[in-house]
């Protein structure tokens, strides 16, 4: 993202979406990593209740990592992850939900990266609260498995 001045900056987002609408993410700054996504997955494994969850990731090494492996292994009884073949954003549910985030926030430039994080962070929390346009996400032919 290049700011009103000109300088470049961005933002990193995890999220996970249901097939019900759902939708959990973390906005943050810096690179993404395994253990980043090692915590997002305590909490999700915390808003979970006891419910298996089967997660759809992208090859990025921060979940194919030892790390990332040894805590999804350990957590097998409440957590399942899929691994997309090479590069198939298509097949991604999560993706659809990047390009609807991108598009909602980068209608007017940011000019700081706090308001990047701002406003991205508020495009999700509404779209939280809109379950029909996430379960839309999952209507898409290459997503339908996922349904």
């Amino acid at each position: 993202m290049i700011g009103k001045a000109g300088q470049r900056f961005g933002c990193n987002v995890i999220q996970a979406v249901g097939n019900r609408g759902e939708l959990w993410f973390r906005v943050f700054a810096g690179r993404f990593s395994q253990q980043v996504f090692i915590d997002f997955l305590r909490r999700l494994l915390k808003t979970a209740r006891g419910r298996k969850l089967i997660l759809i990731v992208d090859g990025h090494p921060g979940h194919r990592g030892r790390k990332a492996r040894a805590f999804i292994d350990a957590h097998a009884d409440l957590l399942e992850v899929v691994y997309l073949p090479g590069y198939s954003p298509d097949l991604n549910p999560a993706e659809y939900l990047n390009n609807d985030t991108k598009q909602g926030v980068l209608t007017q430039r940011p000019a700081t990266p706090d308001h990047l994080l701002g406003a991205t962070r508020r495009h999700l929390h509404r779209r939280q609260k809109q379950p029909r346009i996430i379960q839309s996400f999952f209507r898409h032919p290459s997503v339908a498995y996922a349904a």
